[in-house]
């Protein structure tokens, strides 16, 4: 990992964003934010782009939303776990979190096909 001068030097010590913060800010808010980003998963899926990165994976269906088509073991084995992005991430919290992403994509996919039965005005056949 780059050092906390090193990062304020190469990126951060010019952009508009960080006008106002001294060097020394900088470094104890980062160090803070590294420990957090070690020590949490729940704030590594909330304020990293992970949760971005899976939720258009489901969208575009790279990840398949029904587990029986790709499990959640499979799915960290072959599309996360080799990441940068996910490597404070513990499996056990992305099989939690992708559950929940399923949940709601399935929800949301019942939804659709409602509201589109609802505005076609029939029936939809689900079984032969």
């Amino acid at each position: 990992d780059m050092s906390a001068r090193e990062a304020w030097d190469q990126q951060y010590e010019f952009m508009e964003e960080f006008e106002d913060i001294e060097f020394n800010q900088f470094s104890r808010n980062l160090n803070n934010y590294r420990k957090k980003m070690a020590s949490d998963p729940k704030f590594v899926w909330e304020n990293t782009c992970v949760k971005d990165i899976v939720l258009n994976d489901l969208k575009t269906g790279r990840l398949p939303v029904c587990e029986k088509d790709m499990s959640a073991q499979a799915a960290w084995h072959s599309l996360y776990s080799r990441r940068d992005e996910f490597k404070n991430l513990p499996f056990w919290h992305f099989q939690e979190r992708l559950r929940e992403l399923r949940f709601q994509k399935h929800e949301q996919l019942l939804s659709d096909m409602l509201q589109d039965m609802r505005l076609s005005g029939g029936t939809i056949k689900i079984f032969g």
